[in-house]
Order: C-alpha cells, then sequence, then structure tokens
C-alpha cells in the first residue's frame, strides 16, 4: 500500500433503548468521530463499543472511503454472534435468544472425533435427524474457551462459545432446562445463516460426551504437540493442555 492515502476506520456496536440486543456499523473515521456521528443521529443511544480499528485505501464511487462490505466477518472474527431470532448482533459470552419451535430429541447424540491433525481438531455432531461439524483450528485456538463453555453446561447454566473456523464460524450455544436437560443449538456462519442444528439433550450425555471427545484428542501428548501445539512452537509462545478439575470430578461422579 506504499504511496497509497490511508483512511482511518473504526467497526462499532451499539444499542439503542428499547431494543433488543445491539447493531454493528463501521466508519470511515477514526473512534471519536465515529462516537460522534452515532450521537449526532439522536437514535436513543444506550451503550456503545468498540469492535475493531483499522485503516482503509480504497474509495467507492463517490471518493469516500470504502467501508462496511466485511463488517459482518469482521465482528465475527472479534467474538460477536449475529441473532437471527431477534435479528440483532449479541457482544461476546451474551446469549442469543432461543430458535422458535421445539428441538429435536437428541437422546440419539454421537460424537465423532479422532485426534488432532494439522492443526485442525474436527468434532461431529450427529442424530438420526440433523448432524453438524465443528471444525476447531489451532490459528484461533478455542480450547480453553470450550472447556469453560462446557464447565458452565455441567452446572445447569445456560452458555455460548463462537468457535472461529477460518472462514466461517459455529456458534455453540446451551440452554438450560429442567429435569437435567439442556437445548443444544449450533449455529453455523458461512455467507448466510442455515437452519441450525438444535435439540434437546440430558445434560449428563452432553457433558461426557464432549468431555470425552476432549480426552481423545489430548490423550497422546506427542500427536499433540505435533500436530496442535506446534504453532505455539513456531511463535515461540507456552502452552500447556487445558483441564478441568471440574470437569473430571463432574464425569467422574455422574457416570
Amino acid at each position: 500500500m506504499t504511496g497509497k492515502k490511508g483512511y482511518p476506520t473504526a467497526l462499532l456496536g451499539f444499542r439503542i433503548e428499547g431494543e433488543l440486543g445491539w447493531k454493528i456499523e463501521e466508519f470511515p473515521f477514526p473512534y471519536d468521530q465515529a462516537v460522534k456521528e452515532l450521537e449526532r443521529r439522536n437514535v436513543g443511544l444506550h451503550e456503545i463499543k468498540l469492535i475493531s480499528e483499522g485503516t482503509v485505501y480504497v474509495r467507492d464511487d463517490e471518493g469516500k472511503p470504502y467501508v462496511g462490505f466485511s463488517s459482518n466477518s469482521k465482528a465475527l472474527s472479534f467474538g460477536w454472534a449475529y441473532d437471527p431470532t431477534s435479528k440483532c448482533w449479541r457482544s461476546p459470552g451474551e446469549m442469543m435468544s432461543e430458535p422458535p419451535g421445539a428441538p429435536s430429541s437428541g437422546e440419539d447424540l454421537e460424537i465423532f472425533t479422532d485426534g488432532p491433525e494439522s492443526g485442525w481438531w474436527r468434532i461431529t455432531l450427529r442424530t438420526n435427524m440433523q448432524e453438524h461439524t465443528i471444525h476447531c483450528s489451532n490459528e484461533y485456538d478455542p480450547l480453553e474457551e470450550l472447556i469453560h463453555w462446557l464447565e458452565m453446561v455441567s452446572k445447569g447454566k445456560s452458555s455460548i462459545v463462537l468457535v472461529d473456523e477460518e472462514g466461517s464460524y459455529t456458534a455453540v450455544t446451551a440452554y438450560a432446562r429442567d429435569e437435567g436437560k439442556m437445548r443444544l443449538v449450533c449455529h453455523h456462519y458461512l455467507g448466510g445463516i442455515p437452519r441450525p442444528f438444535d435439540i434437546l439433550v440430558s445434560r449428563k450425555k452432553l457433558v461426557q460426551d464432549i468431555y470425552a471427545a476432549f480426552k481423545v484428542m489430548v490423550t497422546d501428548s506427542v500427536v499433540f504437540d505435533e500436530e496442535w501445539g506446534y504453532l505455539y512452537t513456531e511463535r515461540g509462545e507456552e502452552y500447556s493442555i487445558p483441564s478441568s478439575d471440574l470437569l473430571e470430578k463432574y464425569v467422574r461422579e455422574s457416570s
């Protein structure tokens, strides 16, 4: 980009009084000026969050800095998730609205996985009616977040984790139910949002099966280091395999 003039940009998330969730918008200004532009609109702002700042070198047909064409993917890359039920955005860790309708039974849920391979770890969730594969990448390592999510589920709490799949994303959301049940919903973001993977399953089965898949992934430390941890070695970073005394105890006592 040498020789080209760059223009500062700011991607903001903002909430409006009386409306669900967040809206996002990218502005061809630095953060302070973008906030002033939002305030000038007088739309009843409740809260503003900076998602990212950057520089753009391209102008549109009117000669203005070209922004907004990748706002959605940028927001997802910073942990924001689009809520298709409420048609709004959710900030990192914020629960999405439950999809309409009833989930299908997940008591026949099977989870298929192998050890990591070339920086990828795939977890396939399958029932007689539905199937979804989560593609975990060591480039955007989700293991600690997945373990934390599973700990919340083991406590019977609703929780969400967003997995960056290098070009697509899966939001994995568990909604707490009575009688030891969880509604598990996976939204896959890639160009559009198809019908989500949506089941009702026992909390015990969900935690035991996904934690068992995690244990398969990390059992052989040599393979793990060669196929997953190598990226940290290349970066010169310390890395240790995530663990959870809470999940170990839960699985042991619920078996």
